[in-house]
């Protein structure tokens, strides 16, 4: 049965009952030993990976609040909390980020040409 939602502690739950620990998934991605539990805590797409793949569960179906509904056409908030539409299909803005207006867009894969 899917899991309707995923918090911090469901998901280190599962990744233990699995028979693994965070820093283990980090080692068998080749990636640096904290991501995954960074991860847990605020985005970081190594570990959300990495802890995605394990899981065999999709990234936006762990963090729906991270990552927008790509179906969607109202207004919500981008990946990095600006109120401004994910769908914004203007170039971006002279810093590079789509529609963002916090300085974080760059830092959440929303640069120009970057796929989200």
């Amino acid at each position: 049965m899917p899991r309707e939602r995923w918090d911090k502690h469901a998901i280190l739950a599962e990744v233990h009952r699995r028979g693994k620990t965070l820093v283990q998934l980090c080692r068998d991605a080749g990636i640096e030993e904290s991501s995954c539990k960074v991860a847990l805590h605020r985005p970081h797409k190594a570990g959300e990976r990495a802890i995605a793949d394990f899981l065999g569960v999709d990234v936006a179906n762990l963090w729906p609040e991270r990552y927008c509904d790509p179906t969607s056409r109202k207004k919500s908030a981008t990946k990095c909390g600006c109120e401004s539409s994910p769908n914004d299909t203007r170039d971006a803005d002279s810093t590079g980020r789509f529609g963002c207006t916090c300085g974080q867009g760059d830092a959440f894969g929303l640069t120009k040409g970057a796929t989200a």
